[in-house]
């Protein structure tokens, strides 16, 4: 029985011209990332926004591999398991306050609200909220391409055309795999505490 777009919830991408605005978002992105000086944000905090995006958008995939790299930062399990449920209440101020934008992000796909964004710059300044944002779009990119996959696999009619559905899956295809790949030690992580993504 194959599921209808109505029933699949997580954000994908729908065709090829979409993949493509994604790219260049991610090329944009990472362009920053290389020219700022990345030490503003630790690698622990980046793991912890990256996880709050993956959790949002429930891609199974990103989860994994964000888990992974957040255990091999010494992020506890405890706190991966609240950002992948959505629960910001343990989190120290300096953090919740990107941690609870990231989600706003994500929820609002990725088009925050001014205001939000206003209180995010007057809190970390113009610099370092450009890194969080930088940040949050990478994970977004790569939940949209994993979430992608999924979706074609569920259904390959799904978004109304198939040809460009199945244009935008071949392009997602080869980075949700070596996103799943690097990401098999969160996966057990996942597994043994329980935290379910398969809805």
């Amino acid at each position: 029985m194959m599921i209808n777009k109505n029933n699949f919830k997580k954000r994908y991408i729908k065709t090829i011209k979409d993949v493509f605005k994604e790219i260049k978002k991610t090329r944009n992105c990472t362009k920053k990332i290389k020219r700022e000086d990345t030490n503003i944000i630790s690698p622990q905090f980046q793991e912890k926004i990256m996880l709050a995006v993956c959790g949002v958008n429930n891609c199974i995939n990103c989860s994994y591999l964000h888990t992974k790299n957040a255990l091999e930062a010494g992020i506890r399990d405890d706190e991966i398991k609240n950002l992948l449920n959505g629960e910001l209440g343990e989190f120290p101020e300096q953090e919740a306050v990107a941690l609870a934008y990231s989600q706003h992000w994500a929820e609002s796909g990725g088009n925050p609200a001014e205001k939000a964004r206003g209180k995010v710059i007057d809190y970390y300044g113009q610099k370092k909220t450009e890194l969080i944002e930088a940040f949050i779009q990478l994970v977004t990119v790569g939940n949209l391409i994993c979430n992608t996959v999924e979706a074609y696999k569920i259904n390959p009619n799904m978004t109304g055309s198939r040809l460009k559905f199945l244009l935008a899956n071949i392009f997602c295809l080869p980075m949700a795999k070596l996103i799943n790949i690097r990401g098999k030690k969160g996966k057990k992580f996942l597994t043994n505490t329980g935290i379910d993504f398969s809805s």
